[in-house]
């Protein structure tokens, strides 16, 4: 049986979900594309991602929601990763998500990270604590403008792929989304 805050946020991940989708459409133009591709025109993002291809070890790629056509199941914990875009509207989201973490009863945790770098032991930290107490933990990257050293989110492409790998691993259910 899910519990009405499992519902609540469920109904919220959906919502998140939805918006994100929409905020991702071309219809919004160059300006949006630009900021989530950190301001590179596209002979530079293939030449980046290129690059990073080659120094990325190559991890089993594990089907997002959004490809299975799914929708996530935190009922037994996981971990759901929020990549904070400055001026998307997302700091409304991450307030949500840390309300949802202050008012659930079943031991999920909200953690704001506002850094230069997101390193791997933080990824592994995140799925290690979700996979021992079966809780939902929460991840808000949050970005800052200018922030010129944090990776765009085609940079973190590759270790959110590992991170979704090393969940998949350890049968712990994950999530990211980007506003």
């Amino acid at each position: 049986m899910v519990s009405t805050i499992s519902k609540k946020m469920l109904l919220g991940v959906a919502f998140i979900a939805l918006i994100s989708l929409l905020i991702s459409c071309r219809s919004l133009g160059r300006n949006m594309q630009a900021q989530v591709l950190g301001h590179v025109s596209p002979k530079q993002l293939q030449e980046k991602l290129r690059a990073m291809q080659k120094q990325q070890p190559q991890y089993p790629i594990i089907p997002t929601h959004w490809q299975q056509k799914t929708l996530p199941n935190f009922e037994y914990g996981g971990v759901l990763v929020f990549y904070h875009v400055y001026k998307t509207g997302g700091s409304t989201v991450g307030k949500m998500l840390h309300e949802i973490s202050m008012n659930d009863k079943t031991g999920s945790k909200f953690f704001k990270m506002v850094r230069k770098k997101v390193e791997w032991e933080d990824c592994l930290y995140a799925v290690d604590l979700a996979a021992s107490g079966r809780n939902l933990i929460m991840l808000e990257l949050h970005v800052e403008y200018p922030a010129p050293d944090f990776p765009s989110l085609v940079e973190m492409g590759p270790l959110l792929q590992r991170w979704r790998s090393e969940a998949y691993e350890q049968n712990v259910e994950f999530f990211c989304l980007y506003f």
